[in-house]
């Protein structure tokens, strides 16, 4: 069990940091619940709201095994073929408890049970499917993951997904298939054949343009949040700095793809549909 418990703490540790993890999962959870329900309740949804995102992580990472054997041979699961039976067995046992967990506290046991049979069944087709999608497409797909959070949140305290509920899955959709194509590109011409990625055998210009669409279909899509009332002041202006942020790194991004104009949207591209959530969520918490 010691052994199990570390590998597991390893994995953690290398790919999903605990306080990291509970963060944004606390974040993406509570974004569109206006009123938190009890405290107990609250603490135990975002627990396993943290738990989704490393299943999801983890996932992704045991499906990638045989290509990051040489793109990341340092990774724990690429060394260790031991952990990837371990993990692998985790990722059983975690789904069965958070299924279990999620039906006991939400509002509606049937309605909580049908959506999270939906998820996992779609989840799981989707990462079986992943190694012969084409490579915009698996992007997209693993990025619209986020988007059962907030509708996750829906069924939990009301029994149901409204459309503020869905409005917010495409917030964090968009926000995030824009991060990735955007933090992923580089100078093709100074890099050699076999340091490139999928992503970077696309013209990286237009992968550009494309991500700065993303982003204001994002930015468009907050202000359509705001105007169904289901986010408040706190959110629009900080988007609306987050967009200005944006803007101005991607014309430097458009203007000369590279690694060191990519580098920033490591950071900002989350930041970019983070930052209005967690100051709507602080307001919220500071209302009276």
């Amino acid at each position: 069990m010691n052994k199990q418990l570390k590998i597991i703490g390893l994995y953690s540790r290398e790919r999903s940091p605990a306080g990291l993890t509970l963060l944004i999962a606390a974040l993406l959870l509570t974004s569109v619940m206006k009123e938190l329900p009890h405290p107990a309740i609250a603490l135990i949804a975002i627990l396993i709201a943290a738990l989704m995102l490393f299943l999801i992580r983890l996932s992704d990472d045991l499906c990638d095994v045989d290509i990051d054997r040489i793109a990341h041979p340092e990774r724990l699961l690429c060394r260790d073929q031991f952990s990837v039976k371990i993990l692998q067995r985790f990722r059983w046992l975690a789904s069965g408890l958070l299924i279990l967990i999620s039906v006991l506290i939400a509002v509606n046991l049937v309605a909580m049970l049908i959506f999270l049979s939906a998820v996992l069944l779609i989840c799981g087709l989707f990462f079986f499917l992943k190694p012969r999608l084409p490579i915009l497409i698996h992007t997209a797909l693993l990025n619209a993951m986020l988007g059962i959070f907030p509708c996750y949140a829906g069924v939990l305290i009301s029994g149901g997904i409204q459309p503020e509920h869905m409005l917010m899955a495409l917030f964090f959709w968009l926000g995030s298939f824009a991060h990735d194509l955007s933090h992923s590109l580089l100078d093709t011409r100074q890099t050699p054949p076999d340091q490139l990625k999928p992503l970077n055998r696309f013209n990286q210009r237009i992968l550009a343009v494309g991500s700065l669409v993303l982003y204001l279909a994002c930015a468009g899509t907050g202000v359509l949040l705001f105007r169904q009332q289901a986010v408040g002041d706190a959110f629009l202006l900080v988007l609306g700095i987050c967009s200005l942020t944006i803007l101005w790194l991607e014309l430097k991004l458009i203007r000369h793809p590279s690694r060191t104009t990519a580098r920033p949207f490591y950071i900002w591209g989350y930041l970019f549909f983070l930052l209005p959530v967690l100051a709507e969520v602080v307001c919220r918490g500071i209302a009276p």
